[in-house]
């Protein structure tokens, strides 16, 4: 994670949520306000937008982001608990988070201290993270051929990529590519940036 594309996404509003009780209370809420048109969505293919927004302003995208940096800080027994309720109602609904919280640990496993406090305000803030993941035609999903490269107006990253669980959904797209030595880097771009589709 050496390299990133900065985060300058549109600043959201979102409750912190701090015990086990308020995220199952918020995860209820979400799930229930899903309830109403579930099989009427997935039929007709409508996005869950205000369960997605009612998910962000609860404070339920941050509840895995350390209370250092102004998150909840709760355990992976609550956050399977939350992902249990909402499943439960909308298996789509709580498939969309999946790689938020994935890309939240890889931050904490991986990130460097400035990254973290970046992106983790962003969650904080109620912004969601999507991944862009594998590309097609590769000779295995690990592959990368996408680039990411220094120019004289910054970085600019070239790809396509296909498995992108939650991104449609994303403030901040993620996604893996070879940087100008070859490594592999992650880049963190708002979704709104010029050219991604």
């Amino acid at each position: 994670m050496s390299q990133s594309a900065s985060t300058t996404g549109q600043n959201k509003t979102a409750a912190v949520i701090l015990s086990h009780e308020q995220a199952i209370q918020a995860a209820q809420a979400v799930a229930d306000l899903a309830r109403f048109d579930v099989v009427a969505r997935d039929r007709d293919r409508i996005y869950p937008l205000e369960a997605l927004a009612l998910f962000s302003r609860s404070g339920l995208g941050s509840i895995s982001v350390p209370r250092a940096f102004g998150g909840g800080g709760l355990s992976y027994r609550t956050l399977s608990e939350v992902f249990r309720i909402i499943s439960a109602v909308d298996p789509s609904l709580g498939q969309i988070p999946q790689n938020h919280f994935a890309l939240i640990q890889l931050l904490l496993d991986e990130g460097t201290p400035a990254q973290q406090h970046t992106l983790f305000s962003a969650v904080v803030q109620g912004q969601r993270l999507g991944n862009g993941g594998p590309e097609k035609n590769t000779r295995h999903t690990r592959e990368v051929t996408a680039r990411l490269v220094q120019g004289p107006d910054g970085l600019r990253l070239t790809g396509s990529k296909f498995y992108s669980t939650g991104a449609l959904f994303a403030d901040i797209i993620v996604t893996t590519a070879l940087n100008d030595d070859g490594q592999a880097v992650m880049a963190f771009m708002p979704r709104k940036s010029v050219g991604l589709e």
